[in-house]
Protein backbone atom coordinates (compact mmCIF):
# COMPACT_ATOMS: atom_id res chain seq x y z
CA UNK A 1 0.00 0.00 0.00
CA UNK A 2 1.08 3.46 -0.83
CA UNK A 3 1.39 6.10 1.37
CA UNK A 4 -1.94 7.65 -0.42
CA UNK A 5 -3.59 4.54 -0.08
CA UNK A 6 -2.68 4.37 3.40
CA UNK A 7 -3.58 8.14 3.92
CA UNK A 8 -7.39 7.51 2.52
CA UNK A 9 -7.38 4.33 4.88
CA UNK A 10 -6.88 6.78 7.35
CA UNK A 11 -9.43 8.94 6.64
CA UNK A 12 -11.96 6.53 6.11
CA UNK A 13 -10.97 4.88 9.44
CA UNK A 14 -12.01 8.17 11.47
CA UNK A 15 -14.74 9.70 8.40
CA UNK A 16 -17.15 9.78 11.64
CA UNK A 17 -14.58 12.60 13.08
CA UNK A 18 -14.24 14.12 9.62
CA UNK A 19 -17.98 14.30 9.18
CA UNK A 20 -18.99 16.10 12.13
CA UNK A 21 -15.99 18.60 11.47
CA UNK A 22 -13.98 17.17 14.78
CA UNK A 23 -10.57 17.45 13.14
CA UNK A 24 -9.21 18.74 16.29
CA UNK A 25 -9.91 14.78 17.53
CA UNK A 26 -8.84 13.51 14.15
CA UNK A 27 -5.89 14.57 14.19
CA UNK A 28 -4.95 13.14 17.77
CA UNK A 29 -5.56 9.76 16.72
CA UNK A 30 -2.94 10.41 14.60
CA UNK A 31 0.04 10.45 16.78
CA UNK A 32 1.74 7.18 15.82
CA UNK A 33 1.23 7.70 11.34
CA UNK A 34 4.45 8.66 9.72
CA UNK A 35 5.31 12.27 8.27
CA UNK A 36 4.52 10.44 4.48
CA UNK A 37 1.41 9.41 5.47
CA UNK A 38 0.76 12.18 7.78
CA UNK A 39 1.32 14.88 4.78
CA UNK A 40 -0.66 12.58 2.18
CA UNK A 41 -3.57 13.55 4.23
CA UNK A 42 -3.09 17.26 3.92
CA UNK A 43 -2.91 16.58 -0.03
CA UNK A 44 -6.18 15.09 -0.15
CA UNK A 45 -7.44 17.51 1.83
CA UNK A 46 -6.14 20.46 -0.32
CA UNK A 47 -7.21 18.28 -3.60
CA UNK A 48 -10.71 18.13 -2.23
CA UNK A 49 -10.95 22.09 -1.90
CA UNK A 50 -11.76 21.26 1.78
CA UNK A 51 -8.68 22.91 3.56
CA UNK A 52 -9.77 25.61 4.70
CA UNK A 53 -13.02 23.93 6.29
CA UNK A 54 -10.25 21.54 7.77
CA UNK A 55 -8.20 24.53 9.40
CA UNK A 56 -11.09 26.41 10.62
CA UNK A 57 -11.88 23.46 12.73
CA UNK A 58 -8.94 23.29 14.41
CA UNK A 59 -7.42 24.98 17.04
CA UNK A 60 -3.70 23.89 16.38
CA UNK A 61 -1.77 23.38 13.21
CA UNK A 62 -1.02 19.68 14.02
CA UNK A 63 3.02 18.45 13.41
CA UNK A 64 4.48 18.45 10.18
CA UNK A 65 0.71 18.93 8.68
CA UNK A 66 2.26 20.61 5.79
CA UNK A 67 5.77 19.26 5.73
CA UNK A 68 7.65 19.57 2.36
CA UNK A 69 4.55 20.48 0.37
CA UNK A 70 4.96 22.43 -2.65
CA UNK A 71 2.70 25.35 -1.54
CA UNK A 72 3.18 29.15 -2.30
CA UNK A 73 0.97 30.69 0.23
CA UNK A 74 -1.75 29.78 3.13
CA UNK A 75 -3.90 31.65 5.47
CA UNK A 76 -4.37 30.53 8.97
CA UNK A 77 -7.52 31.19 10.65
CA UNK A 78 -8.21 32.96 13.61
CA UNK A 79 -9.43 30.13 15.53
CA UNK A 80 -5.31 28.57 15.43
CA UNK A 81 -3.79 28.91 18.86
CA UNK A 82 -0.73 27.38 18.17
CA UNK A 83 1.50 26.15 15.12
CA UNK A 84 3.01 22.66 16.25
CA UNK A 85 6.72 21.62 15.57
CA UNK A 86 7.56 21.48 11.76
CA UNK A 87 4.21 22.55 10.46
CA UNK A 88 5.27 24.34 7.55
CA UNK A 89 8.95 22.74 7.86
CA UNK A 90 10.58 22.54 3.95
CA UNK A 91 7.76 24.72 1.98
CA UNK A 92 9.97 25.30 -0.36
CA UNK A 93 7.78 27.58 -2.45
CA UNK A 94 6.10 29.27 0.61
CA UNK A 95 6.70 32.95 -0.30
CA UNK A 96 4.77 34.91 2.83
CA UNK A 97 2.44 33.99 5.33
CA UNK A 98 0.00 35.99 7.64
CA UNK A 99 0.32 34.63 11.47
CA UNK A 100 -3.12 35.84 13.25
CA UNK A 101 -3.16 37.50 16.81
CA UNK A 102 -4.85 34.37 17.82
CA UNK A 103 -1.78 32.63 17.75
CA UNK A 104 0.13 31.93 21.09
CA UNK A 105 2.94 29.55 20.26
CA UNK A 106 5.14 28.66 17.45
CA UNK A 107 6.83 25.17 17.64
CA UNK A 108 10.14 23.56 17.33
CA UNK A 109 11.44 24.25 13.09
CA UNK A 110 7.99 25.42 12.26
CA UNK A 111 8.79 27.17 9.51
CA UNK A 112 12.61 26.15 9.48
CA UNK A 113 14.05 25.38 5.55
CA UNK A 114 11.24 27.63 3.83
CA UNK A 115 13.65 28.66 1.60
CA UNK A 116 11.70 31.51 -0.80
CA UNK A 117 10.05 32.80 2.90
CA UNK A 118 10.51 36.80 2.68
CA UNK A 119 8.37 38.19 5.43
CA UNK A 120 6.50 37.58 8.50
CA UNK A 121 4.62 39.42 11.11
CA UNK A 122 4.59 37.73 14.60
CA UNK A 123 1.46 39.09 16.43
CA UNK A 124 1.81 40.16 19.85
CA UNK A 125 -0.29 37.78 20.88
CA UNK A 126 3.20 35.20 20.26
CA UNK A 127 4.37 34.57 23.64
CA UNK A 128 6.72 31.72 22.99
CA UNK A 129 8.98 30.98 19.56
CA UNK A 130 10.61 27.43 19.81
CA UNK A 131 14.09 26.60 18.81
CA UNK A 132 14.87 26.76 15.04
CA UNK A 133 11.31 28.47 13.93
CA UNK A 134 12.86 30.01 11.09
CA UNK A 135 16.30 28.66 11.04
CA UNK A 136 17.05 28.05 7.12
CA UNK A 137 14.98 30.61 5.74
CA UNK A 138 17.33 31.54 3.55
CA UNK A 139 15.12 34.37 1.73
CA UNK A 140 14.20 36.16 5.00
CA UNK A 141 15.21 40.06 4.95
CA UNK A 142 12.16 41.41 7.04
CA UNK A 143 10.71 40.09 10.36
CA UNK A 144 8.95 41.40 13.44
CA UNK A 145 9.81 39.74 17.10
CA UNK A 146 6.73 41.16 19.27
CA UNK A 147 7.01 43.14 22.96
CA UNK A 148 5.42 39.76 24.18
CA UNK A 149 8.25 37.34 23.21
CA UNK A 150 11.05 37.13 26.20
CA UNK A 151 13.29 34.03 24.55
CA UNK A 152 15.24 34.31 21.68
CA UNK A 153 15.93 30.26 21.78
CA UNK A 154 18.60 28.60 20.04
CA UNK A 155 19.30 28.75 16.41
CA UNK A 156 16.01 30.30 15.60
CA UNK A 157 17.21 32.57 13.02
CA UNK A 158 20.25 30.50 11.81
CA UNK A 159 21.56 30.95 8.40
CA UNK A 160 18.77 33.46 7.57
CA UNK A 161 21.25 34.71 4.88
CA UNK A 162 18.72 37.68 3.40
CA UNK A 163 18.49 39.44 7.10
CA UNK A 164 20.27 42.93 7.03
CA UNK A 165 19.27 44.26 10.17
CA UNK A 166 17.56 42.94 13.70
CA UNK A 167 15.39 45.17 16.70
CA UNK A 168 15.54 43.01 19.00
CA UNK A 169 11.98 44.20 21.93
CA UNK A 170 12.99 45.54 25.40
CA UNK A 171 10.74 42.35 26.31
CA UNK A 172 13.57 40.30 25.46
CA UNK A 173 15.96 38.60 28.32
CA UNK A 174 17.94 36.11 26.78
CA UNK A 175 19.56 35.62 23.15
CA UNK A 176 20.07 31.33 22.83
CA UNK A 177 22.75 29.76 21.46
CA UNK A 178 23.59 29.72 17.56
CA UNK A 179 20.70 31.81 17.77
CA UNK A 180 21.84 34.04 14.45
CA UNK A 181 24.22 31.80 13.82
CA UNK A 182 25.51 32.38 9.91
CA UNK A 183 23.47 35.29 8.89
CA UNK A 184 25.60 36.69 6.43
CA UNK A 185 23.80 39.15 5.35
CA UNK A 186 23.09 40.93 8.96
CA UNK A 187 24.67 43.66 9.13
CA UNK A 188 23.66 45.70 12.27
CA UNK A 189 22.19 44.06 15.86
CA UNK A 190 20.91 46.15 18.53
CA UNK A 191 20.84 43.99 21.95
CA UNK A 192 18.81 45.80 24.33
CA UNK A 193 19.25 46.73 28.10
CA UNK A 194 17.02 44.08 28.95
CA UNK A 195 18.91 41.17 27.42
CA UNK A 196 21.22 39.11 30.25
CA UNK A 197 22.57 36.77 28.67
CA UNK A 198 23.92 35.93 25.22
CA UNK A 199 24.61 32.38 24.29
CA UNK A 200 27.28 30.67 22.89
CA UNK A 201 27.74 31.07 19.13
CA UNK A 202 24.57 33.32 18.84
CA UNK A 203 26.29 35.58 16.35
CA UNK A 204 28.94 33.19 15.06
CA UNK A 205 29.97 33.58 11.33
CA UNK A 206 28.01 36.33 11.18
CA UNK A 207 30.30 37.62 8.58
CA UNK A 208 28.81 41.02 7.39
CA UNK A 209 28.08 42.53 10.79
CA UNK A 210 29.34 46.13 11.18
CA UNK A 211 27.49 47.57 14.13
CA UNK A 212 26.57 45.51 17.08
CA UNK A 213 25.15 47.76 20.38
CA UNK A 214 25.13 45.81 23.40
CA UNK A 215 22.71 46.85 26.17
CA UNK A 216 23.86 47.64 29.80
CA UNK A 217 22.14 44.88 31.12
CA UNK A 218 23.87 42.22 29.19
CA UNK A 219 26.30 40.31 32.01
CA UNK A 220 26.97 36.93 30.17
CA UNK A 221 28.83 36.69 26.74
CA UNK A 222 29.01 32.92 25.85
CA UNK A 223 31.74 31.35 24.26
CA UNK A 224 32.02 31.96 20.82
CA UNK A 225 29.20 34.19 20.57
CA UNK A 226 30.59 36.60 18.24
CA UNK A 227 33.43 34.52 16.52
CA UNK A 228 34.46 35.32 12.90
CA UNK A 229 32.54 38.61 12.64
CA UNK A 230 35.12 39.48 9.93
CA UNK A 231 33.08 42.83 9.16
CA UNK A 232 32.99 43.89 12.80
CA UNK A 233 35.79 47.42 13.64
CA UNK A 234 34.69 48.05 17.18
CA UNK A 235 33.01 47.30 20.02
CA UNK A 236 31.69 48.39 23.27
CA UNK A 237 31.16 45.87 26.05
CA UNK A 238 29.51 47.48 29.09
CA UNK A 239 30.48 47.24 32.69
CA UNK A 240 27.42 45.55 33.31
CA UNK A 241 29.12 42.57 31.65
CA UNK A 242 30.29 40.14 34.45
CA UNK A 243 31.52 36.95 32.12
CA UNK A 244 32.81 36.30 28.64
CA UNK A 245 33.32 33.42 27.21
CA UNK A 246 36.84 32.12 25.73
CA UNK A 247 36.77 32.54 22.24
CA UNK A 248 34.01 35.41 22.17
CA UNK A 249 35.57 37.85 19.70
CA UNK A 250 38.26 35.09 18.09
CA UNK A 251 38.83 35.64 13.70
CA UNK A 252 37.13 38.88 14.19
CA UNK A 253 40.13 40.46 11.71
CA UNK A 254 39.21 43.88 11.50
CA UNK A 255 38.50 44.28 14.98
CA UNK A 256 40.62 47.58 15.60
CA UNK A 257 38.81 49.37 18.47
CA UNK A 258 37.41 47.66 22.04
CA UNK A 259 35.92 48.95 24.91
CA UNK A 260 35.58 46.60 28.15
CA UNK A 261 35.32 46.28 31.62
CA UNK A 262 38.94 46.48 33.22
CA UNK A 263 38.31 43.23 35.02
CA UNK A 264 39.11 41.46 31.58
CA UNK A 265 42.53 42.74 31.15
CA UNK A 266 43.95 39.21 31.70
CA UNK A 267 42.07 37.40 29.39
CA UNK A 268 42.38 39.39 26.27
CA UNK A 269 44.12 36.57 24.46
CA UNK A 270 41.27 34.10 25.33
CA UNK A 271 38.74 36.42 24.66
CA UNK A 272 39.77 37.79 21.07
CA UNK A 273 42.41 35.23 20.37
CA UNK A 274 46.17 36.13 18.38
CA UNK A 275 44.59 39.53 17.05
CA UNK A 276 44.15 40.79 20.57
CA UNK A 277 47.47 42.32 19.89
CA UNK A 278 46.78 44.39 17.16
CA UNK A 279 43.57 45.41 19.22
CA UNK A 280 43.08 49.06 20.93
CA UNK A 281 41.64 48.56 24.14
CA UNK A 282 40.24 51.02 26.37
CA UNK A 283 39.05 49.89 30.46
CA UNK A 284 36.44 50.93 31.96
Amino acid sequence: MNEKDEALEIIRQYKDLIRDNKFDEFYKNLDDVDIPEFVAITEIFINAGVLDEVLQNLTTIPEAMFYGLNIDEIQIPNNIIKIEDRAFFGCDGLTNITIPESVESIGYEAFGACESLTSIMIPDSVTHIDNSAFSGCTSLTNITIPDSVNTIGSSTFTSCNALTSMTIPDSVTSIGSYAFYQCAGLKSVTIPGSVTTIEGRAFEDCVGLTNVTIGDGVKDIGWYAFYNCAALTSITIPESVTGIGNMAFMRCKNLKSVTIPSEFKSELKEIFGENYSRINFTFI
